[in-house]
């Protein structure tokens, strides 16, 4: 043989091939990625806010001109101050674009409506003074975070606020306020212990910084009087704040400012962080309330009247900002003592099992089924409620469920009512909470684009939606668009009403199968120390487990390595350009294979497509043998197409690591 010179491709022309040719029907490129890590969930270490914010009414003492919130009706709500509670956090490296502008629009709540057998439902959120109190927890999407990781694309918080109606304010005038430095208080008074005494069960408690002076004073008819003055004891000294409210209180400038804007009245606080450490934040605001707002008899209602004017002197643009960590020190200290020594993973697992029980106490088995099938198929979704912390809870919890795979579109727990018509015109999928209290909303609610589908979270019920956003991309062959779509609602409602079957059996067996012989009450008591959520997200991954089997076998890995090149004297790192090509038609068929009870084994014996160093791709355990979740393509071939056109799959496709494919 003579010796000849192989003829090379030119660099880069499998690449434009790809590009370029047009795949057969069947075939999808994808490009890989990689996801980043979960293990930085624990970088901060500090389990409770780090930030709190004063927003309130403007009583005319602020900016003349401040910046209008788009994303707020009223106008009249401005902020007071903004600052770093966590030593952890310093203003100078985290600034204030972490707490966005418009975060005041997620905190502020509508007054209470006034229904019949309300304060029979809930006598906590009226005060003896007549202020209504709404402790909210929340979420603001924050899109200029400098994390990348998906937990922190978001601040989470919890506000406490404090209203009044149109009537006369009462001005606080019985008791003197006063805030008075002592070295070391933030240690001496937050030593947490176990206490009883408090009504509030066996909790951490602490020594309280609020005492009370009496000073004698004497009368004009030679009698004397008492005066009360209420000492809070803190950890720097405070001039100009205790100098401003020994001046005209918060409460008689808001009724001088009220003759000329009428309107509600509005104060508050709110406690904010990258990472959800809601319980905390909730603890901390909790012990805030109750120790300023005691009851003067027991048996009665809080007096709000000190805290409202505490809070309202933060509406001085004088005064020192720094004294708000100060006063809530020792409440974020008790905050944190259940959490101080443990992961930041425990107290975020422990906040979802309480949502998840919320979410599942609103909906039933079917219609949560029917929830879980429209997310798992990417459509718009709108929640809706009169509770602002069940909206963020349900969202919270129902995006657990799609694990292990993930929500990659706009989410929006809690949507400020002058935003809501704009996000449902949003093109691509969602997941919006929308508060059915605000005004105007009942009408956005009772007009939603047909494409939306509705979970109202109030009475039980999940109306779905007349049609799905990839109803278009279904029609292959030429079918009548209006039939593909009504066939793939109907495939969505037979899987629902299966899927639901099978959450009631497992949530609450007794009842469910309570025509089986074999219901026992030895089962239940085996199963109830798991909370009820986890018994559902083990449903759920069970038969995502199953949905998702095979899909490595229908990947191809294709790569091009480009020559080296040298920079200057050095040589520039090998580049490859991959793509990965799937299957659809294959996947199909292992489907159909796999709902035929057991004819598709794994390709590679003991394999798990899932392995926990792909982040929040983790499921345990190998491959599932059990096909009894199986879909057959001859009831959900719609389902599994739609399936096969959202993004949470074209992510879990391009995931997949190189070494697992069947050819590469």
């Amino acid at each position: 043989f003579e010796d000849t010179t192989t003829q090379q491709l030119k660099t880069g022309c499998i690449s434009r091939l790809i590009r370029k040719a047009t795949l057969p029907t069947g075939i999808s490129p994808h490009k890989p990625i990689r996801l980043e890590q979960g293990a930085s969930n624990n970088s901060v270490k500090y389990p409770n806010a780090e930030f709190a914010i004063v927003f309130g009414t403007d009583d005319g003492s602020g900016e003349a001109n401040p910046v209008p919130n788009p994303a707020m009706n009223r106008t009249d709500i401005r902020r007071y101050v903004c600052q770093a509670v966590t030593d952890d956090t310093d203003v100078s490296s985290a600034p204030t674009f972490r707490v966005p502008q418009t975060l005041e629009s997620y905190v502020t709540v509508p007054l209470l409506r006034r229904v019949p057998f309300s304060e029979y439902a809930d006598d906590s959120r009226i005060s003896e003074d007549g202020w209504e109190i709404t402790m909210v927890n929340f979420m603001v999407p924050n899109a200029d975070t400098e994390s990348d990781i998906h937990d922190e694309k978001g601040l989470y918080g919890v506000s406490l606020v404090f209203q009044r109606r149109g009537e006369t304010l009462v001005a606080f005038n019985g008791t003197k306020i006063e805030l008075a430095h002592q070295a070391g208080a933030s240690k001496e008074t937050t030593t947490p212990q176990k206490s009883t005494d408090d009504g509030k069960g066996d909790v951490a408690s602490f020594a309280s910084p609020i005492s009370h002076v009496s000073t004698p004073k004497e009368t004009g008819d030679s009698k004397t009087e008492c005066s009360s003055t209420r000492i809070i004891e803190v950890s720097m000294s405070s001039p100009v704040f205790n100098r401003r409210l020994e001046e005209d209180s918060w409460s008689v400038r808001m009724e001088n400012r009220r003759r000329v804007v009428a309107g509600p009245v509005t104060v508050g606080t709110a406690l904010v962080c990258r990472r959800n450490v809601v319980l905390a934040m909730r603890e901390s605001l909790t012990r805030f309330l109750h120790d300023h707002c005691r009851p003067r008899e027991k048996g009665t209602g809080l007096i709000c009247g000190p805290l409202v004017e505490l809070l309202g002197n933060f509406s001085h643009p004088d005064v020192e900002a720094t004294v708000l960590k100060a006063i809530l020190e020792p409440y974020l200290r008790v905050g944190s003592a259940s959490w101080v020594d443990r992961p930041l993973r425990d107290q975020k697992h422990q906040f979802e099992i309480e949502a998840g029980q919320q979410l599942l106490n609103c909906l039933p088995p079917i219609p949560l089924a029917l929830l879980f099938v429209t997310l798992l198929l990417e459509q718009k979704v709108v929640f809706s409620s009169s509770r602002r912390s069940v909206l963020f809870s349900a969202v919270t919890s129902v995006t657990r469920l799609l694990k292990p795979l993930r929500w990659s579109h706009l989410l929006v727990p809690l949507v400020p009512s002058a935003l809501a018509r704009d996000l449902l015109q949003y093109p691509a999928p969602f997941i919006l909470g929308i508060p059915s209290e605000d005004p105007g909303n009942m009408e956005v609610l009772n007009a939603l684009p047909s494409d939306v589908t509705l979970v109202d979270l109030d009475v039980g019920r999940v109306i779905l939606a007349s049609h799905f956003a990839h109803d278009d991309e279904l029609v292959r062959n030429g079918e009548d668009p209006r039939i593909t779509a009504a066939a793939l609602r109907s495939q969505v409602l037979y899987l629902a009403q299966s899927l639901g079957l099978l959450f009631g059996s497992k949530l609450r067996k007794q009842t469910w199968n309570v025509d089986s012989p074999s219901v026992s009450s030895s089962v239940q008591e085996l199963q109830a120390d798991v909370p009820d959520i986890e018994k559902l997200q083990t449903v759920c991954r069970s038969f995502l487990v199953e949905l998702l089997s095979g899909t490595e076998s229908c990947c191809f890995w294709i790569e091009e390595r480009q020559p080296e090149r040298k920079v200057g004297s050095q040589s520039a790192p090998t580049e490859t350009e991959c793509t990965v090509l799937f299957d659809e038609d294959r996947f199909f068929h292992i489907k159909n294979l796999r709902a035929k009870r057991g004819r598709y084994k794994p390709l590679f014996e003991g394999s798990s497509p899932f392995q926990r160093s792909h982040g929040d791709y983790d499921v345990d355990g190998p491959m599932s043998s059990e096909d009894g979740l199986a879909l057959s393509l001859d009831d959900f071939d719609l389902i599994l197409e739609t399936f096969l056109r959202c993004q949470s799959m074209s992510t879990f496709v391009s995931s997949r690591p190189k070494g697992r494919m069947a050819f590469v």
